[in-house]
């Protein structure tokens, strides 16, 4: 078992530091924040966690993972068993790598019939949480999160009431979980960073934001173009705005946008009006209205080196410290910048973006979420417009999120003693199915482009246990020109299973 690394600053956690070799710390690797807001149903807490179980293994981290039963639990098991078969073929190909180990996920049982979900304790729990080398100090001492909020922490507390009610002395701040986790639903929503910003947006010390509106979907029952117009100018004192790009108040791309001007109002309005309403029926919200966000739209402002659109992630440690975690290039399978599927950093784009933004504005807005008492990982994303200027975009994202595999890939990498230079990740959900592993191995052999010891430089599979023959894939150390050529080419595709991708492009 590799010695764990790099957990706190990557997290929430609320709790003792504790030496890490004690044991594989406790991760919780959830998409709970969206079931809270209603963006997805309930029971999405139980089919997004295993998009990141390899990335939290090579980590040194054992996951904490939800089910409904031990049918549930079983089929988590086979993938995982596979999964390992599949690194063991990997690394006989690319020599050792990476030296970690997959752990069993602390399976943690659920009665999936009532809302909030609650701990059901079975047979298989049980004996879990008494094997010392699973609740190890470190575990007792806190859990580890990408994201917080109030489902997630309603779980999390009742295991940790059950390890105290079985003579555990616990280490864990629930108390500041649960302060974090109703802190992250609050700035989830991009309606708070809007108001949070009415005073500064004329602010030099501050990021160039671009000018916001919101109002209610209810308008747009009678709304029209120069009602529109009129609209975000009353709010923003802009005008002669030829196109706008307008988005829901919640998820990291807006759960519904589109882009509307004076030409496409009429269809485009009607394309809204439908994806809104999907949104608030199929959810079953209690709200019947979604807040939107109206912005002047920014054409795309693309080069060899430098992606459109871009992700700031820090922690904040306290109302004075804050830790950058990564800048990185937000990679999209549309056109349009709507989906996200992966990442890419690079040291020359880190650099760029700090000198174009100034670190210490960037400090700054960051002040203004660690004095309203948040502490933890937090996004903030930007693009590029036509003059190369940064405008942020009122996009906050209170987690840690597609970020994830990136960075735990490249911190792994590092502790081997590889040096990574540039890194892009194609999806995090098992996009691409490699029905023969071997052949495709040796495909990428004979073309000289698989990522080994020796090259350092290449293409990197990592197997997922979204689905059976399911993989991410990396690209190294190589120049970006190159990792678009690759991604225009065949190379990715081929000995694929077509009709089972997942993946529709990919746009940086």
């Amino acid at each position: 078992m590799i010695t764990p690394f790099y957990y706190d600053p990557l997290f929430f956690r609320f709790g003792k530091t504790l030496n890490p070799a004690s044991g594989f710390p406790l991760v919780c690797l959830n998409g709970g924040i969206m079931a809270d807001t209603g963006s997805e149903k309930k029971d999405y807490i139980f089919y997004n966690q295993d998009r990141y179980l390899v990335y939290a293994a090579m980590g040194g981290m054992r996951c904490l993972v939800f089910t409904y039963d031990d049918d549930h639990m079983n089929h988590y098991c086979k993938r995982i068993a596979l999964v390992k078969k599949h690194l063991e073929l990997v690394k006989s190909y690319t020599g050792p790598l990476l030296d970690f180990e997959l752990p069993r996920p602390l399976f943690m049982p659920c009665n999936k019939a009532s809302w909030p979900y609650q701990l059901q304790v079975n047979n298989n729990f049980l004996k879990q949480v008494q094997d010392p080398a699973v609740i190890n100090p470190h575990v007792i001492g806190g859990i580890y999160l990408n994201q917080l909020s109030p489902a997630i922490f309603g779980l999390l507390k009742q295991f940790y009431f059950f390890l105290h009610d079985n003579h555990q002395a616990l280490g864990i701040r629930l108390d500041e979980y649960e302060r974090m986790a109703n802190c992250a639903l609050k700035w989830h929503n991009k309606a708070n960073y809007v108001n949070l910003m009415r005073h500064f947006t004329m602010d030099t010390a501050f990021p160039a934001h671009i000018p916001t509106a919101i109002f209610s979907s209810r308008l747009l029952k009678t709304l029209t173009w120069h009602g529109l117009k009129h609209c975000f100018s009353r709010q923003t004192g802009k005008d002669n705005i030829k196109e706008f790009y307008i988005k829901s108040n919640m998820d990291a791309a807006g759960e519904v946008s589109v882009v509307l001007n004076k030409t496409n109002f009429s269809s485009r309005l009607g394309i809204l009006k439908k994806e809104i309403e999907l949104k608030v029926t199929r959810m079953e919200r209690a709200d019947s209205s979604v807040l939107l966000l109206v912005q002047p739209y920014i054409q795309s402002f693309v080069s060899d080196e430098f992606p459109h659109s871009i992700g700031i992630t820090y922690n904040i440690l306290n109302k004075d410290r804050f830790k950058a975690l990564a800048v990185i290039g937000q990679v999209y399978e549309d056109a349009t910048y709507q989906t996200f599927i992966g990442s890419y950093m690079s040291d020359h784009l880190t650099d760029h973006v700090f000198n174009s933004i100034g670190r210490q504005k960037i400090k700054k807005l960051l002040g203004l979420f660690a004095g309203r008492g948040y502490r933890g990982p937090i996004n903030l994303d930007a693009v590029r417009n036509h003059k190369n200027e940064y405008h942020f975009i009122y996009d906050c994202n209170p987690r840690l999120g597609g970020t994830f595999p990136g960075l735990i890939l490249k911190k792994a990498f590092e502790k081997q003693g590889l040096c990574i230079n540039r890194l892009m990740t194609l999806g995090y959900r098992g996009r691409i199915i490699y029905p023969d592993l071997k052949a495709k191995l040796e495909q990428l052999k004979a073309l000289g482009l698989l990522f080994t010891r020796q090259s350092q430089k290449g293409l990197y599979l990592i197997p997922s246990i979204v689905r059976p023959q399911s993989f991410d894939i990396a690209l190294i150390n190589m120049e970006i020109k190159d990792m678009r050529d690759i991604i225009d080419s065949d190379v990715i595709d081929s000995l694929s299973d077509r009709q089972k991708k997942d993946l529709k492009g990919v746009y940086l």
